[in-house]
């Protein structure tokens, strides 16, 4: 029986449990009474007898609550056994790594292949279809002579490099567990965009800067021409001599397409033109040329030379001049072009 004033709450079935419950109940701040007076004193086993845990009548209700805490953790414990977990569906394989060498080398493999391999599947479209769309609007065109052309072409194999090199870093990023949603992909892939049009940019523009130079230059020599004459002044101030040849009247605005017609000078078949003068070279045109130049339009093209002349850090020039008109009377300026301009 219980002592006045307590009752029996658990009775433990080992020494071992009992004090280890009235143990918990102590740290709880309840006063437990536990006597382990058991078989194996008095020459029996310890199983024989009931270990009584007594508690004070008035804290029954709260190790009550404590018990039914204690049971429903054993039992969402117990709730997984060992059978369970063959029934459990197996967890997907870890993707291999990847690597980083190969993300690079797969950039010059086909478009957009460094990010693809680095798990960056939106960034390679954007980069991917990039470089397509630009490769497909330059088919067939010539890259030279054109600033918007040899800025994309720059553009396009800049953005390789770019794909190459971030595709690699990409891939190094995702073998440290690092996993950019479709956003961050599309976002990296404009700044991939916008950083090889600015080395197309400097590309074309190193590539230009030459033709600017030389259109410079021959800025300084003016022509002007009518239905019977070629005037030339020469104001190219590194003093070289300018010479005028292989005239001839191109009809670019009729239905037939281009045709040259050749033109015999007056004179001599060629024009020199010392620096700081102005020389005219006249010419006599078919009558039937003439009505194609009242009827369609015309030009008047010739080879254009600037020769050194006493000027050592000076150097040659070539091009080709073309001067338009299309009336029986009238002075119409021309313009000179580099000979690469005028032949792509």
């Amino acid at each position: 029986m219980a002592a006045d004033g307590f009752t029996t709450i658990q009775r433990a079935m080992t020494v071992a449990e009992g004090e280890m419950f009235a143990e918990l109940l102590r740290r709880e701040g309840i006063d437990v009474n536990f006597h382990p007076m058991t078989g194996a004193m008095i020459g029996s086993g310890e199983q024989i007898c009931d270990l009584r845990i007594d508690v004070p009548i008035e804290s029954e209700a709260r190790v009550r609550e404590l018990l039914s805490d204690l049971e429903y953790v054993g039992t969402t414990q117990d709730e997984r056994v060992p059978g369970d977990d063959d029934d459990a569906e197996p967890e997907a394989p870890a993707a291999p790594p990847r690597r980083p060498l190969l993300a690079a080398g797969a950039a010059f493999l086909f478009p957009g292949g460094g990010h693809f391999h680095a798990r960056r599947p939106w960034t390679g479209l954007l980069v991917g279809t990039t470089l397509v769309c630009g490769w497909i609007s330059r088919w067939g065109s010539s890259w030279r002579e054109s600033f918007t052309g040899e800025m994309l072409f720059g553009s396009l194999v800049a953005l390789v490099f770019v794909d190459a090199i971030a595709g690699r870093r990409a891939a190094m990023a995702e073998n440290r567990g690092i996993h950019p949603g479709q956003a961050s992909q599309f976002a990296r892939g404009f700044v991939m965009v916008a950083c090889a049009a600015a080395v197309g940019a400097v590309f074309a523009t190193a590539a230009a800067t030459p033709r600017w130079l030389e259109a410079r230059e021959w800025r300084r020599i003016e022509t002007r021409c009518t239905p019977r004459h070629l005037t030339v002044t020469n104001g190219d101030p590194k003093g070289r001599m300018v010479t005028v040849s292989a005239l001839a009247i191109r009809t670019t605005r009729l239905p037939g397409g281009v045709t040259d017609y050749s033109v015999e000078p007056e004179r001599s078949a060629q024009l020199d033109v010392v620096a700081g003068t102005a020389e005219d070279i006249h010419f006599a045109l078919p009558d039937e040329v003439r009505e194609l130049c009242v009827s369609g339009g015309c030009d008047l093209v010739f080879s254009v030379e600037a020769i050194p002349h006493g000027d050592k850090n000076a150097s040659s020039l070539k091009g080709e001049g073309v001067c338009p008109f299309w009336e029986r009377e009238g002075v119409w300026a021309g313009r000179i072009e580099p000979a690469t301009a005028a032949t792509e």
